[in-house]
């Protein structure tokens, strides 16, 4: 069952200001150091808030770093959507611009996101995991065929590769702690792949 991190939903601005900071405050923590080895009270002091605040909303820090895995999924699936909304991309020029992407999502933040995605199936948000990836499938196939004229068969196919295949290097590059590349060696593998998947 999915846990609701929040106890209560800000409504007035500076409510959601308060949850923002704290937020904000955590992801750089959690970018440095593991979830275990800090505590609310950091926390609240890097968000420049009182602890009274972060108990107003979260009831421990587990539950700021989930309300976090909801952020980033629904932040990185909105960035995705505008990635692909480009207007007079080439295909080839989207595909440079994907690994622009992947590196500002993905591999700049492979500590802070091993700190969250870990506690994904404690959470409940496996299932909010796969319906953001099969929904980031969808966008990539919808955009291969209305903007670059494929057949949607075809392009229902290579969406479906391309998205499971570099979201299942990117997965173990986030959850090994030993990541045996250098992200410029990974990224010329990855394009050669996708190249490949899309000229077949």
């Amino acid at each position: 069952m999915e846990s609701k991190p929040l106890k209560k939903q800000p409504k007035q601005k500076r409510s959601q200001d308060v949850v923002d900071a704290i937020l904000e405050a955590a992801t750089r923590i959690l970018s440095e150091k593991t979830l275990q080895s800090t505590t609310t009270n950091r926390i609240a002091d890097t968000a420049g808030v009182g602890i009274g605040s972060v108990y107003d909303y979260f009831p421990d820090k587990k539950s700021i770093a989930i309300a976090l895995i909801d952020r980033r999924l629904e932040k990185t699936l909105n960035a995705l959507e505008e990635l692909l909304n480009q207007p007079q991309l080439t295909l080839p020029e989207l595909i440079d611009q994907s690994f622009e992407f992947i590196d500002d999502h993905f591999w700049s933040k492979r500590a802070f996101l091993r700190q969250i995605f870990i506690l994904a199936p404690e959470s409940g948000r496996m299932d909010s995991l796969f319906q953001h990836r099969f929904q980031a499938t969808l966008l990539l196939q919808k955009t291969l065929v209305e903007k670059y004229q494929k057949d949607p068969v075809w392009a229902e196919q290579k969406a479906f590769i391309l998205m499971n295949s570099v979201m299942g290097v990117l997965d173990g590059s986030i959850i090994t702690e030993h990541f045996p590349f250098e992200s410029e060696s990974l990224k010329k593998d990855l394009k050669q792949m996708v190249r490949a998947i899309l000229e077949s």
